[in-house]
């Protein structure tokens, strides 16, 4: 592939989201280790739709040269989970857990 040929992700994306949508829910589920006391499927669904679609619009903004920066993709992730009232594992308090569970 030449460097300055386009990446078709995007619009792969776009194009089979639904269908990557399905079957991703579908392998999260027949997971064995899936935990549904902490989350409800109609939120996981929401959260991977979230999550494809957030991921579909930055490759597209990446190509189109107006991808937000770094900081301002970690923060909107953090603001995501502190909503849902989580907070980001960091390396020293993923340390922390497992010395200590």
């Amino acid at each position: 592939m030449n460097p300055n040929d386009k990446t078709q992700i995007p619009t792969i994306l776009q194009k089979y989201g639904p269908a990557l949508l399905t079957d991703w829910l579908n392998e999260l589920q027949a997971s064995a280790g899936r935990r549904t006391n902490l989350i409800s499927e109609g939120e996981l669904h929401q959260q991977c739709a979230e999550f494809l679609h957030l991921l579909t619009e930055r490759a597209a903004a990446i190509l189109s040269k107006q991808s937000p920066s770094r900081e301002a993709v970690l923060a909107s992730i953090r603001a995501a989970l502190a909503q849902a009232g989580l907070e980001p594992r960091t390396p020293e308090k993923e340390a922390q857990h497992v010395r200590h569970p």
